[in-house]
């Protein structure tokens, strides 16, 4: 990085639990950063596959990696056993089953000391199989004071301001932030270690509560990878208890700013749909409203993206004959009825219509899809509209 007074102000924690599979290349990725001198604690939260030796073995071999074995108590509390360890004036957090560009503590230490900053966010690359999804935060780049802070981030810090449909002003987590040592150490002291679901959002918005400047920089670097271990992908009966104690936190947390009383409303809307997802099985759905004002009839129109809102929008129009033609298509689900990016050639269809809920999301698809030399007026994408929840059990 070639600033030596930067060096030595960096502390990356990364909890691990049961990621064998994928360690190494999260490992190796935090060793590659452009800092010489960081420390990469290592908090090993009981795991019982071959990643306790995995964390041995890189602890033995570099001198700058410390290696902590505790009973599992899940990733809030190794979190906190590796904050309560750190030497560093800055934090980082990375999931062990994740990976992260060579200069993203580089460029975001940087940031961080030439700004006097408390906190610094980035974007992140959501990664599920072929398909690479880039998340940038909804706050425009640049440096946020203390009044911006109050004013612009943290009244949509939490869930959706005031209005369910718009997105949060900074993404809701650790892993894509940078922080200063003092500020998250206290916010994940309030947090009941007891909470497994949505720790990351209670503690993000604990420490723009408690930060008097923040920077966001316009750059995914943190790669963020979905699979079938995936916390947020299984049933399990703990996220009853779990969630519980995270909308009771929620309720302390709106006593202490009208600025986010709102949003601990429609936030623990999320996080009652959540607990019944993951507790009980039973899955919530937005109905996505296809948006019929803005297409006549007789057009044929590829639908980009099966996900939730290409799904719903697809079973209002398919086999409905208002369109001749309309065909769904996806880079990571294909199927029987859900053709690969391939098979979608631009001169069978009059619109090319982004089927995702995010503007960033839709920004990076028409980004990839421009490159495919598709002509942008042939691509749409307008923030979906919805409807109420329906429900359905899914295990």
């Amino acid at each position: 990085m070639g600033h030596k007074e930067y060096e030595k102000r960096l502390s990356i924690i990364i909890p691990v639990y049961n990621t064998a599979e994928y360690l190494r290349e999260c490992l190796n990725s935090v060793m590659a950063q452009t800092i010489e001198d960081m420390e990469i604690l290592l908090v090993d939260d009981g795991s019982t596959d071959a990643s306790s030796s995995i964390c041995d073995e890189y602890a033995a071999g570099y001198d700058f990696i410390r290696v902590f074995h505790i009973e599992n108590h899940g990733q809030s509390y190794a979190r906190r056993t590796g904050v309560i360890c750190a030497k560093g004036e800055y934090v980082g957090f990375v999931d062990s089953d994740d990976w992260i560009e060579g200069n993203m503590y580089g460029e975001m230490l940087e940031y961080a000391v030439e700004n006097s900053l408390d906190m610094v966010c980035c974007g992140l690359i959501y990664e599920k199989g072929g398909l690479a999804v880039e998340r940038y935060n909804e706050a425009a780049p640049g440096v946020y004071d203390y009044e911006e802070v109050q004013k612009k981030i943290l009244p949509r810090a939490l869930a959706f301001g005031t209005d369910y449909s718009t997105d949060r002003e900074i993404e809701p987590h650790l892993v894509d932030k940078l922080i200063r040592k003092e500020i998250i150490t206290k916010a994940l002291s309030e947090i009941n270690e007891h909470v497994y679901w949505g720790e990351d959002a209670l503690s993000v918005v604990k420490c723009v509560m408690l930060s008097n400047r923040i920077g966001i920089l316009e750059k995914c670097l943190y790669h963020y990878r979905i699979h079938g271990a995936s916390i947020s992908s299984k049933k399990d009966v703990r996220a009853i208890d779990s969630y519980q104690q995270l909308i009771c936190e929620l309720l302390d947390l709106a006593k202490r700013s009208d600025k986010i009383y709102d949003q601990v409303r429609y936030y623990s809307v999320t996080a009652l749909r959540d607990m019944l997802r993951i507790g009980l099985g039973v899955k919530s759905e937005k109905y996505w409203l296809f948006p019929f004002e803005d297409f006549r009839q007789g057009l044929s129109v590829a639908l980009y993206g099966a996900g939730n809102v290409g799904s719903c929008y697809h079973t209002q129009v398919y086999g409905t004959g208002y369109f001749k033609k309309v065909d769904l298509f996806d880079s990571n689900c294909i199927s029987e009825s859900v053709k690969g990016p391939a098979e979608l050639h631009p001169e069978d269809y009059d619109k090319i219509l982004i089927a995702v809920e995010n503007e960033g999301t839709a920004r990076s698809i028409k980004r990839s899809l421009m490159e495919r030399e598709i002509p942008e007026d042939k691509l749409y994408w307008k923030k979906p509209r919805w409807v109420r929840d329906t429900f359905r059990f899914c295990f």
